[in-house]
């Protein structure tokens, strides 16, 4: 069963939505925005994926105990193997990055790794080569952050987060308690194992790399903030974020599916929707997305592409 402030937005499928950006409210409100999926759809294999699990075995290679972390406790390693088992079932079936054998392994053809087993003395550093999602796992009942394996965070820890209940763990966003923190804990706490929820949000950041775990509170610093300087500039970052519950443990996996796209390679409809959002933003909000100064640069992108004229 789909929880009552889901209905409204939920449909089963699997369709990824044409526009690069997530729908964004205007004017501005914070949303839960979620909508069911099916679970086949869980893992989706996009055409960044082969290059996305490249670069996240070299930020394995040079960051794995500050990416793949996790509570010493029963729960915790119980929900991580369950996690890596369900996870080898879902997925999608794409030789050309996982490769099965007769005898039940699994090959990550773009870097080669190879799971053996799902019996495997640490799962959850398996899942973290496994797939280009970042996971993070949820006790079921206390909705407390048990493990995770987070290659591409953007500019937050996972050592900061870790053994801290969800409500807490969104605590820098502004308005988040007040505004959806009963609301997404009442998601989670009915989530079922045979429901799968997807949302996405949206940043800007002047910096192409995945791994970003420091937070900024200044994207311009010496920066030239000319609308066609930071046009050239700014990445546009999108989080395809996933729910599911599973079966066994109970335990909830958040998975953090990273995309990103220039500025200017968005289409003319994208460029000027981010542009009134970013000018919507209530202070608070573009602090905390670091984006304060770049507010009035972008929204002159925006007036060109729907040709209103600049400010």
């Amino acid at each position: 069963m789909v929880p009552r402030l889901l209905r409204s937005a939920a449909r089963q499928d699997g369709g990824v939505a044409s526009s690069f950006l997530p729908p964004i409210a205007s004017p501005f409100r914070l949303t839960v925005g979620l909508r069911r999926i099916a679970a086949t759809s869980w893992i989706d294999a996009d055409d960044n994926y082969e290059a996305d699990l490249v670069e996240r075995e070299r930020v394995l290679d040079a960051h794995r105990d500050d990416v793949v972390q996790s509570l010493a406790t029963d729960a915790s390693r119980s929900a991580c193997a369950e996690l890596l088992d369900v996870l080898v079932a879902s997925l999608p079936g794409a030789p050309a990055i996982w490769a099965r054998s007769e005898g039940g392994a699994v090959e990550v053809v773009p870097t080669g790794w190879r799971l053996e087993s799902a019996t495997t003395t640490d799962p959850l550093d398996a899942a973290a080569h496994l797939v280009a999602d970042d996971l993070c796992v949820l006790d079921g009942e206390t909705l407390v952050l048990l493990a995770g394996a987070v290659c591409f965070p953007n500019r937050w820890r996972l050592s900061d987060k870790l053994g801290r209940a969800v409500t807490d763990i969104h605590d820098p966003v502004p308005r988040y308690r007040d505004e959806l923190g009963d609301r997404v804990t009442q998601v989670l706490t009915k989530l079922r194992p045979d429901t799968v929820l997807e949302r996405r949000n949206w940043s800007i950041l002047l910096d192409p790399t995945l791994h970003q775990p420091e937070y900024a509170p200044s994207l311009i610093e010496h920066v030239d903030t000319d609308a066609g300087h930071i046009g050239e500039l700014a990445w546009v970052r999108v989080e395809r974020q996933t729910l599911r519950r599973l079966p066994q443990s109970g335990a909830v996996v958040f998975g953090i599916r990273t995309r990103q796209r220039k500025l200017t390679d968005l289409g003319d409809d994208d460029r000027d929707r981010l542009a009134r959002a970013v000018t919507e933003l209530p202070a608070d909000m573009a602090a905390y997305k670091s984006l304060t100064g770049l507010r009035s640069a972008l929204g002159d992108i925006g007036r060109r592409v729907s040709g209103r004229p600049p400010s």
